[in-house]
């Protein structure tokens, strides 16, 4: 027994002490053989089930073998890491390890699709002059301070308005926003525009106050059985620390 769920607790620690009560839930990890048992007993309700086909020994030493060569071929620059990736994904569908229809199953369309359509919001940022408007707004706060402050008072604010913006989109959907406007900051200081790209990237990435800032945090929101301010008490200040660290190293890793 995994777990065990009880109105609005999910019971997770020494599971085999719990004392079960009417209408609980649990989670069982069982062998399928025994699943006829459970099912026969007039004391428990099978509810849903899953099934986790075992993969053969070939099948896993020829996962890891593609994963690692994907991985080192990319590394070393021979080849782009999408297209080491399709050309992997698409050796193990042709070896049987996967079926197609597994693998379509497997894509997360809607986050696709959400990617696509902030592209276009992205391009109308620029396209609008609506970057160059919020970028002069960076470099004036900027401008207002020392020369030798300014490069990190830019990072710091490119770095906050991207990781309170991915709290509520997606992380690509940010850095698709964001990056016109770093980029444009920083040129019109005068400033190379990579550390501030950087920035956006590891601001995007670092969705922690909210369960909706990124996938897996909506993956655990319901099965951790967390409440919104649990995230916010807990993602909140490794948020202020990610901004303040970043804003210091950033500049000094690439130089600006």
């Amino acid at each position: 027994m995994l777990a065990v769920g009880r109105r609005e607790d999910l019971l997770q620690e020494e599971t085999a002490d719990i004392a079960l009560r009417e209408m609980d839930s649990m989670l069982l990890l069982v062998p399928r053989q025994k699943l006829d048992s459970l099912q026969s007993s007039e004391d428990l309700l099978v509810l849903t089930e899953g099934s986790h086909p075992s993969r053969s020994p070939r099948h896993t030493a020829l996962v890891s073998l593609v994963l690692t060569a994907v991985v080192t071929l990319a590394a070393l620059g021979w080849l782009e890491i999408a297209l080491g990736a399709l050309i992997g994904a698409v050796v193990v569908v042709a070896a049987g390890v996967v079926t197609p229809r597994d693998a379509y199953r497997a894509v997360d369309w809607s986050v696709l699709l959400l990617i696509a359509a902030f592209v276009p919001v992205g391009e109308a940022f620029v396209a609008t002059g609506a970057a160059e408007i919020l970028a002069a707004g960076l470099v004036d706060v900027a401008a207002r301070f020392p020369a030798t402050a300014a490069p990190f008072l830019l990072i710091a604010l490119v770095y906050l308005g991207t990781t309170l913006l991915t709290e509520v989109i997606s992380n690509s959907a940010a850095a698709i926003i964001a990056t016109p406007i770093a980029v444009a900051g920083a040129t019109e200081l005068g400033f190379d525009p990579r550390a501030s790209v950087i920035a956006v990237c590891f601001a995007a990435s670092a969705a922690f106050m909210t369960p909706t800032g990124y996938q897996t945090n909506l993956m655990v929101y319901s099965l951790g059985a967390y409440r919104f301010l649990d995230f916010a008490r807990f993602g909140g200040p490794l948020n202020l620390l990610l901004w303040i660290v970043g804003s210091l190293l950033i500049p000094v890793l690439w130089p600006m």
